[in-house]
């Protein structure tokens, strides 16, 4: 083995449901290093993720979180009312294709804009959201 690294596990409690665990020393110095927590498996790590929130609480998360980011792109939504979802991914700074549809099913769900399927630059701005 190289000088300084030890096989042996280490022991770190899981941050979600308190069970003690071995792991890869690296890997516990690191999280520890950085303050990030630990835990036993993937289940106990979305648990741990979601901190008790229910299906309500989440959606009103997810509500909040659209209000804000359509106040903040306003400006490039309006600029391009009828661009295409990569033209839209460009002027709004999201990470993906698929973050602006997402994004645009959920503004027609509410009403304010209509969507066309199979039509290139289908994106209609239907009204103005009072919440902006």
């Amino acid at each position: 083995t190289a000088v300084g690294r030890s096989k042996e596990p280490m022991k770190y409690r899981c941050a979600h449901c308190g069970k003690v665990n071995d792991g890869r020393a690296g890997h516990v110095n690191r999280a520890r290093a950085r303050g990030l927590k630990l835990y036993c498996d993937r289940k106990c790590s979305d648990l741990g993720r979601r901190l008790g929130k229910t299906k309500a609480q989440l959606k009103e998360e997810k509500r909040l979180y659209d209000i804000e980011y359509r106040s903040k792109n306003l400006e490039a939504i309006k600029a391009n009312p009828r661009g295409s979802y990569a033209e839209w991914r460009a002027a709004s700074g999201m990470a993906s294709v698929s973050s602006v549809k997402y994004h645009l099913l959920n503004l027609e769900e509410e009403g304010l804009v209509k969507l066309h399927p199979g039509q290139a630059r289908s994106v209609e701005i239907v009204k103005e959201s009072s919440d902006a």
